[in-house]
């Protein structure tokens, strides 16, 4: 019996455990399918398949990886409801060998109580004492013989009612799996086309791959000028001595913020409310062009055309660059800290504004040829250039 009860506690402990992880991965899964809605969303917008550009493809390529991780979500929640169900089946088995050992003693119980019925007449049985103290001892016992016959009728009865709750949970698990293997052929199926979009695209792109390597260079310039305007505006706000030491002191009040944007590492807003990220930081091989690869100093979003963005952390506004044929970049000043929002069509802010988190500072520009909106965000120490998706919420 202790044995059965050791083994119940820990089969408790390890389902609570498990659903903690269930909850989690529920939650990722709920996100990830957001995040997939919103990217056929944004690949629906451009017309047709002829028109259909480098960004289509990035789109199309996150989309396989959401959904790639989505079925791995959905394997991972059939494990888990495998694990979960063998816990279960043990703790069935448990409860009904405590259930049958208690109907069993309780069944002695009734039968030795009505072999004894006669001799144990509780009237008889009292007044023949010896003495007070002994007929108040007898009045006892049969009160606890009383109340033990009573609490083995209720624990049957409760041990009863959790054994069909476990039954019942063990089938609602049970159609729960069925319904993930559903799902799990129905993410395959749709990665499996998702391929052959891809492939699609990628030839179409790749029969244009003159005209295309065209505009790659000259967006490339167009970059490499933006680069450089903000290579030199960070330089002029962290410049240093000889000795390295910033020339340019923080305020008590900058340092705070500095402070704080240091904690909020990880907890930052995205500086657009609905997006997907296309394009990682770092270095990146060309979707199309092979041995050709591009360095991004930051990460680039796609978001439903005309999406404001906004300021991921209280600050002030240092610079609005406007390069033409690469729009509009605002540099706003965190302390020790600078954000960039680069490829917007107008802004709502002006040099040395002090703007709050979620301040809008402008809104994205929609490319006319695919209709796509693509927000390029960076965030910088000093003259260190940090990958934004460590700093931004993971949605």
């Amino acid at each position: 019996m202790k044995k059965d009860i050791f083994l119940l506690f820990f089969c408790i402990i390890s389902f609570l455990c498990y659903s903690q992880t269930i909850d989690e991965l529920k939650r990722q899964k709920k996100n990830n399918l957001k995040e997939i809605e919103l990217t056929k969303s944004l690949l629906s917008a451009t017309k047709s398949e002829k028109e259909k550009t480098l960004n289509d493809l990035l789109l199309i390529d996150r989309k396989i990886n959401l959904r790639k991780t989505l079925i791995w979500q959905i394997e991972k929640e059939i494990e888990n409801n495998n694990y979960r169900k063998d816990t279960i089946d043990k703790r069935i088995v448990i409860l009904e060998n405590q259930l049958q050992e208690l109907k069993e003693e309780y069944s002695r119980i009734i039968v030795n109580s009505y072999k004894r019925k006669d001799e144990n007449n509780l009237i008889m049985f009292v007044f023949s004492s010896n003495s007070f103290n002994q007929a108040y001892k007898r009045i006892k016992y049969f009160q606890q013989y009383s109340g033990y016959r009573k609490e083995q009728k209720f624990n049957i009865i409760e041990k009863n009612e959790s054994l069909l709750k476990q039954k019942y949970l063990l089938d609602s698990l049970n159609h729960e799996k069925e319904s993930l293997l559903i799902a799990k052929i129905d993410e395959s199926t749709q990665l499996k086309e998702e391929h052959s979009d891809y492939k699609n695209v990628y030839s179409n792109l790749k029969s244009k791959e003159q005209k295309l390597r065209k505009d790659f260079v000259s967006q490339q310039r167009l970059t490499k000028k933006l680069d450089d305007a903000i290579a030199k505006l960070i330089a002029k706000e962290f410049k240093k001595d000889k000795e390295g030491v910033d020339i340019y002191k923080l305020t008590p009040q900058q340092a705070v913020i500095s402070e704080e944007f240091t904690q909020n590492k990880g907890l930052l807003p995205w500086p657009i409310e609905r997006g997907v990220i296309i394009k990682s930081f770092g270095e990146h091989k060309h979707p199309v062009f092979k041995y050709v690869k591009t360095y991004n100093k930051g990460i680039d979003i796609a978001t439903p055309p005309t999406s404001f963005v906004r300021s991921v952390f209280k600050g002030e506004v240092k610079s609005i660059i406007n390069i033409p044929g690469s729009h509009i970049a605002i540099l706003i000043r965190h302390g020790e800290y600078l954000t960039v929002y680069s490829n917007l069509i107008n802004v709502d802010v002006n040099i040395g504004d002090i703007v709050n988190t979620y301040s809008p500072v402008g809104t994205v520009y929609t490319n006319n040829t695919d209709n796509k909106s693509i927000l390029h965000f960076e965030i910088w120490h000093e003259n260190s250039n940090l990958n934004p998706t460590d700093w931004i919420k993971n949605n």
